[in-house]
C-alpha cells in the first residue's frame, strides 16, 4: 500500500481541523454501555486458547488491578469502540500497555526503549487507542506501585516534550531517537522502566 503524505504545514493544518472537530476534552468522559459484561468479553476467546491453560490465564489475571488490564485487550478495545477517534489511523500495536514495552542495546551501545510485542498489531486503527491503553496501564501500574494520583499524572507528563519535537525532526532522526537524545529522553524511559519493573513485582 502506498501511502502519499502532504507538506508539514499541509499535515499541520489537517492535524488542526480534526482537533476542532473532535478536541481533547471530548476524550476525557468513558462513553458507551457501562453495564458491559468483562467476563462475558474475556471468555469469547476462551476456545481458541489451550483448554488447559485458561483456568491459569484467570488466575493469574485476578493477582491485581495491572495483571487484569494486561490481559484483558479486549476489554479495552470494546469500551474504547464508543470512545471518540481523532481521526488518524496508523499501524497499532494493538496491545499498548507498559509490559509490551522494553529497553534494548544497540550495536553501538545506546539503550531504546521501545515496543517488544507485534502479535496483535493492525493497520488503520486511530493512533488513541494505544495512546490510551497505554495512559491506562502507566495510571493503574503506577497505583499499584503506590504511586499517587499527582505522581501517575507527572509520569505521562514526562513523555510530552518528546511527542512536541518530534513532528519537527526529520523521519530518520526520529527512527534512531534513543535515551540518550536529551535529558527529556532519559527521564521518560527510566520513569517508564521503573513502572514497568514496579508493575512485573506487583
Amino acid at each position: 500500500m502506498t501511502v502519499t503524505l502532504g507538506s508539514r504545514t499541509e499535515r499541520f493544518k489537517v492535524g488542526k481541523a480534526l482537533r476542532r472537530k473532535t478536541p481533547r476534552e471530548a476524550h476525557a468522559d468513558l462513553k458507551g454501555s457501562m453495564s458491559r459484561n468483562a467476563v462475558a468479553i474475556l471468555a469469547e476467546s476462551d476456545p481458541d486458547r489451550v483448554p488447559e491453560l485458561v483456568p491459569e490465564r484467570y488466575a493469574r489475571m485476578t493477582l491485581n488491578p495491572f495483571a487484569f488490564l494486561r490481559g484483558a485487550a479486549a476489554v479495552m478495545a470494546t469500551d474504547l469502540a464508543a470512545q471518540p477517534m481523532a481521526g488518524i489511523p496508523v499501524q497499532a500495536g494493538g496491545d499498548s500497555h507498559l509490559m509490551n514495552f522494553g529497553a534494548f542495546v544497540t550495536p553501538e551501545d545506546n539503550i531504546l526503549f521501545d515496543v517488544n510485542d507485534f502479535d496483535e498489531t493492525l493497520p488503520g486503527v486511530d493512533f488513541t487507542v494505544d495512546l490510551k491503553r497505554l495512559a491506562a496501564s502507566v495510571a493503574v501500574a503506577a497505583s499499584a506501585a503506590g504511586t499517587n494520583k499527582k505522581q501517575s499524572r507527572s509520569r505521562l507528563r514526562l513523555s510530552r516534550p518528546i511527542g512536541r519535537t518530534f513532528p519537527h525532526s526529520p523521519s530518520c532522526r526520529r527512527w534512531k531517537s534513543g535515551t540518550a537524545g536529551s535529558t527529556s529522553n532519559r527521564r521518560s524511559s527510566r520513569s517508564a522502566i521503573a513502572i514497568c519493573g514496579a508493575s512485573s513485582l506487583a
